[in-house]
């Protein structure tokens, strides 16, 4: 399930966490947080509910039936007068002042973070569709983005812009695992094409190394921003990365590397400065994963942080990020002047949607823009080639895939 926000005003949204369990609130907070939600409490009583919704009138809300029932339907009533969206966790309270919330979303133990996540991410999208559908649509300030902000019409590539491209899940197709994944026959040469037709101005910008950018593209070669920024690469060959001794701890991943002997399927993914688990072979084992990873790494770690992706958690350091590595690679003079374009299709690159839309230009949702299809992704970089030669764009045939 890929956990991206679904509109920019969401994008670092506040969630109310109303659940009485210590345990369960502390994992919500980290998870929420881990995705980029700014989390209200949690708050574990009726009176501290109702005066957070007033005072703080967050985004959304998590809510625990346990909470009892009287309470549950007065913490709901306030939530709907103040046209705040929200769900249900846990389902165990099931007495008849309820069942007017029945249509809310209800989570029913025992879940798993993902569900809570989607459920999230569910009430989201109902809410900007209610706004769309009032006629009420956030319009972007750019006027290179027409209509609604995350328009689901990509531009017509020309020297305008600069791009910043995604790998896994925007270029390639998500495989197994990331040593599984296919590079289509055509990608490297169309790559190619493209950075001359921007003279230079087309960076990849990928959770893998430089080195596994290069790889998996050869022979193109060109701007790039490996582990989310943790190293970056310039057109002239420049290479700015984070010290050694900024990485994670070697314990750390020895540590991990033995526990997830104990997790069938999930696997350790080591990279020079950080590290992923992955755990999309054993969905079944999200929690664990999860419980695992935040006893390293608190949510108020000082250095590090948990970044939610793909069926993976991955650690970083906490002053790296896609939006920094754009920002460093717009300061350059291929770059320069120009409307960044940033295609991304997951968690980790919603700072990079948000960070090219900042600096005047689009950001592009491979789930919304593209059918959550890498596929479409390459035809259209296909169409911006022959936009960018001056001949008209030629529909690709029906079957082909580059």
């Amino acid at each position: 399930m890929n956990h991206e926000l679904i509109a920019a005003r969401y994008a670092a949204g506040s969630v109310l966490v109303v659940e009485d369990d210590a345990y369960v609130a502390f994992d919500l907070r980290c998870v929420l947080t881990g995705m980029g939600y700014h989390v209200v409490g949690p708050v574990t009583s009726l009176t501290d509910a109702l005066r957070k919704i007033t005072d703080e009138k967050p985004d959304a809300a998590v809510i625990e039936m346990t909470l009892g029932e009287e309470a549950t339907p007065k913490v709901a009533e306030a939530l709907n007068a103040a046209k705040i969206p929200h769900f249900f966790i846990d389902g165990h309270a099931t007495g008849p002042n309820l069942k007017t919330y029945r249509d809310q979303p209800l989570l029913s133990n025992p879940y798993d973070y993902h569900s809570v996540l989607e459920a999230l991410e569910d009430i989201l999208k109902r809410c900007c569709r209610l706004e769309w559908d009032l006629g009420e649509p956030r319009r972007s300030q750019n006027p290179l983005v027409k209509g609604i902000e995350g328009n689901t019409t990509p531009p017509d590539l020309d020297r305008r812009f600069a791009l910043f491209l995604d790998l896994d899940g925007t270029l390639l197709e998500i495989a197994a695992t990331p040593d599984e994944v296919v590079v289509a026959p055509m990608l490297a040469s169309l790559l190619a094409k493209l950075h001359r037709g921007l003279d230079g101005a087309l960076a990849i910008v990928s959770g893998r190394p430089i080195a596994e950018i290069d790889r998996l593209l050869d022979p193109f070669c060109s701007s790039a921003a490996g582990e989310h920024g943790a190293a970056v690469r310039y057109d002239d060959g420049t290479l700015e990365e984070l010290p050694v001794g900024l990485a994670i701890p070697p314990l750390w991943r020895e540590a991990l590397a033995a526990a997830a002997d104990y997790l069938p399927g999930v696997r350790v993914e080591t990279k020079p400065h950080g590290l992923t688990v992955h755990y999309r072979l054993a969905p079944e084992s999200v929690n664990d994963v999860w419980r695992l990873l935040r006893a390293l790494v608190p949510s108020d770690h000082p250095r590090f942080k948990l970044v939610p992706a793909r069926e993976a958690v991955e650690i970083g350091r906490r002053s790296v990020s896609k939006s920094d590595a754009i920002k460093r690679l717009m300061r350059q003079t291929a770059f320069r002047g120009r409307h960044p374009i940033f295609v991304g299709d997951d968690f980790t690159d919603e700072v990079g949607i948000r960070t090219a839309r900042d600096l005047g230009g689009m950001g592009l949702r491979v789930s919304e823009v593209f059918d959550g299809d890498p596929a479409m992704v390459r035809n259209w970089l296909l169409q911006g080639v022959e936009h960018l030669s001056g001949r008209s764009p030629r529909p690709t045939p029906t079957g082909i895939h580059l």
